[in-house]
């Protein structure tokens, strides 16, 4: 299994294995329903309580979809949101990989 460090954590996670691909997806998922409770936070207008949401989030977006704690101890929302866009970069490079191998340029 593919070996990913992100955020300075070392995990295993394959998306083209279906329990993990569909751990990725319900993650996804849970992280446009938080969109919500983002909102009414940041309508608050306290930086604080805006960071904790985002760390939050990305938090759990990262057990739901790894089942690995990558986020820890940051107390930072801007190194989360990073380690999130990392994730979500290297996710889509292994779609990539397996996605033009079945190109039709290639086929024939």
């Amino acid at each position: 299994m593919p070996k990913m460090k992100i955020n300075q954590v070392e995990f295993e996670f394959d998306i083209h294995d279906v329990d993990q691909a569909e751990a990725f997806e319900k993650a996804v998922e849970d992280l446009s329903k938080s969109e919500d409770k983002i909102k009414a936070v940041t309508a608050g207008n306290k930086m604080s309580e805006v960071n904790r949401a985002f760390i939050a989030m990305f938090k759990e977006f990262f057990i739901t979809a790894t089942g690995v704690d990558v986020i820890g101890s940051c107390k930072n929302s801007v190194t989360a949101s990073d380690a999130y866009y990392a994730f979500c970069e290297e996710i889509g490079k292994a779609k990539g990989q397996l996605l033009s191998k079945y190109d039709v340029k290639r086929v024939r």
